[in-house]
């Protein structure tokens, strides 16, 4: 049954999915014989069964950051470090469709997944390869445990695999996570704490659509009472990052290092982050320099705002006023993306990895506004900054009105003054 969890006395109700807890042994036991025979029926034979790569590395990266788990990496990463350090597992997320789309640990750990193919991009849903954690929990929709000859692939006598599907308030299956390693590291509660992972993620997820979700700070007595910090970016030369009533105004650099680790939450390399930060130059040394300054700018935040190196990201993901713009677009609110997003991406910023953030949000935001085909919408659109000279844009607004209503006069006057500033 759903759950439901009153949060005032106004009535306001977060409906969640059914409570998800482990299965016992005996219906793991279940449920992998049921995917031995899919994987005997659907699946390659066992020695032609491997991952194949389904998505580029860019394209699963893209998804892990607009979809609904990107911003919870951070999130995941507190939660299972207990089970993931002490032994060297790995963390894959992956989609609905059990397409890994980011490979979370340390780096041996990530070694030995990358090494059995688990790399993001590549497909492990049963057809792919049979019976397999990730694949498996996908198309069972409940945790699994599966360990050495019980996957359909060889794979390896010794690997073990965990893996707990991770839905939304509807109860739709949105993405699965999957911890893998060497048996020897198995210390009895890794579906446990895994499974609890999956089940805060999905708290998370029901929280977000309530209307102070991703709005601002929360409450608390200070930075380190609250869960994640807030980062404003859109309309902005300077962004902010706020937690527990603490607010730290960054430096224009420093605006766009922190954007791009909340736009990247499985982190960056320094040499990735200096190529995102510069055309034509990839110096480490300077992206170091500048990581230990913006240490110290974020410490009156906390651990809401904690940094940590080898990749650089942010140790609890920030929600993001950019990311709540996808998420507006996605669910269909578009009036209020658009009021959200008047402005754009830290304009100003001419880093190449922040000009693709931001031309990815409002090229989405766009897209469905068009797509909706509703007069009021666009002109809406056309009237933010960051569309002032955009004909393209104020032509399709001409176009949605009759003659002489107010709308297309107005569209028409902003196509003359463009045509204008063009000639002058």
């Amino acid at each position: 049954m759903r759950g439901q969890c009153n949060l005032d006395d106004e009535g306001t109700t977060v409906l969640l999915p059914p409570t998800l807890v482990p299965p016992s042994p005996g219906a793991i036991a279940r449920l992998v014989a049921e995917s031995r025979q899919r994987s005997l029926a659907q699946a390659p034979p066992r020695t032609a069964a491997r991952p194949r790569r389904a998505l580029s590395t860019e394209d699963a990266d893209r998804r892990l950051r607009c979809g609904p788990l990107g911003r919870h990496v951070g999130l995941l990463r507190e939660l299972l470090e207990p089970v993931m350090r002490p032994g060297r597992l790995a963390l894959a997320v992956a989609d609905p469709g059990a397409r890994v789309l980011a490979v979370v640990g340390d780096d041996d750990a990530c070694r030995r997944a990358h090494a059995l193919g688990l790399r993001p991009g590549y497909d492990w849903s049963e057809a792919a390869v049979g019976t397999n954690g990730v694949g498996t929990a996908a198309a069972c929709r409940a945790p699994v445990r599966v360990t050495g000859p019980q996957h359909h692939a060889d794979l390896g006598p010794e690997v073990v695999s965990w893996a707990a599907p991770v839905r939304a308030p509807g109860g739709d299956v949105v993405g699965v996570l999957g911890l893998t390693g060497p048996a020897l590291a198995e210390r009895g509660q890794e579906l446990a704490v895994l499974t609890a992972a999956a089940a805060a993620v999905e708290a998370r997820l029901a929280l977000e659509d309530l209307p102070a979700a991703g709005g601002g700070d929360s409450g608390g007595a200070g930075p380190d009472a609250v869960a994640v910090a807030h980062l404003r970016a859109l309309g902005r030369r300077r962004a902010v990052l706020a937690a527990g009533g603490c607010r730290v105004e960054l430096s224009a650099r420093h605006s766009e290092i922190a954007l791009l680790l909340a736009w990247f939450p499985a982190g960056l390399s320094a040499e990735h982050l200096a190529g995102l930060l510069e055309r034509g130059r990839r110096d480490a040394v300077v992206v170091r320099a500048e990581m230990r300054r913006l240490r110290e700018a974020l410490a009156p935040l906390g651990r809401a705002a904690r940094l940590t190196p080898r990749p650089y990201r942010f140790e609890r993901t920030p929600t993001c006023d950019a990311w709540r713009v996808v998420d507006l677009v996605r669910t269909g609110r578009l009036a209020e993306a658009v009021a959200a997003h008047a402005g754009g991406v830290l304009p100003g910023s001419t880093a190449p990895g922040i000009e693709s953030v931001r031309h990815d949000v409002a090229r989405r935001l766009r897209t469905a506004v068009l797509e909706r085909h509703d007069a009021g919408l666009l002109l809406e659109l056309a009237r933010c900054p960051e569309n002032h000279d955009d004909a393209e844009l104020w032509d399709r607004v001409a176009g949605a009105y009759e003659p002489g209503t107010p709308g297309r006069a107005e569209a028409l006057a902003e196509l003359e003054r463009i045509d204008a500033d063009l000639r002058a």
